[in-house]
């Protein structure tokens, strides 16, 4: 991203690095950091090994294409022991099930939640059970899983802006705090937090 979350981490004593693929949000963040601190590129890039105690992949790990080759890279990126952090949405989320639920019930007819809830770029999904499962294989021990929530306002300009036109969509917005309230009470969260030791 543009480096808020590493200036938060710098601000409490860490030395930080970023990586992402977009090369107009690495120059945003490479004036707060410095070149040599931000790079263009996936993690399986980095020329690193043993380094790093913590990494992070907040809203990252959905976006992989060759998930296999960035979570090897991250084992390798991190210290013996360092911890790997992710925030992922949770493919069985309340949203996510009443999306996939109305779907089924209307012969495959009612797309309109899928779409709102599968975006293009986002290549997988993640439960609390697959995603220990998957990251064991890569040499990751997991330490703790619990379920996050989107931030209402968050959600709401996100939807506007790649679905503003749409009248359903206003509804939705409108709905969106009982909508989450409704997921905090069966504690169905629409994201993962998820911490994991290397071994």
């Amino acid at each position: 991203g543009t480096g808020l979350f590493l200036q938060a981490a710098q601000a409490v004593g860490f030395d930080v690095f970023g990586l992402d693929p977009s090369p107009a949000v690495v120059q945003r963040a490479a004036t707060d950091f410095g070149a040599a601190r931000i790079r263009v590129g996936p993690l399986a890039s980095a020329p690193f090994a043993d380094r790093f105690d913590l990494i992070t992949l907040w809203d990252v790990a959905e976006h992989f294409t060759d998930p296999a080759a960035e979570l090897a890279a991250a084992a390798r990126l991190l210290k013996p022991g360092g911890v790997l952090a992710v925030l992922t949405p949770n493919e069985d989320g309340l949203f996510k099930r009443a999306a996939r639920f109305a779907y089924r019930c209307s012969g495959r007819r009612i797309r309109a939640p899928l779409r709102y809830l599968y975006y293009l770029w986002h290549y997988f999904s993640y439960s609390p059970r697959s995603l220990p499962r998957v990251l064991q294989r890569f040499g990751f021990a997991p330490l703790e899983t619990r379920l996050a929530y989107s931030n209402v306002e968050f959600v709401a300009e996100k939807l506007a802006y790649h679905h503003g036109r749409h009248a359903a969509t206003r509804l939705l917005i409108g709905a969106l705090p009982w909508l989450m309230a409704l997921a905090r009470m069966t504690r169905q969260g629409n994201k993962l937090e998820a911490w994991f030791r290397r071994t």
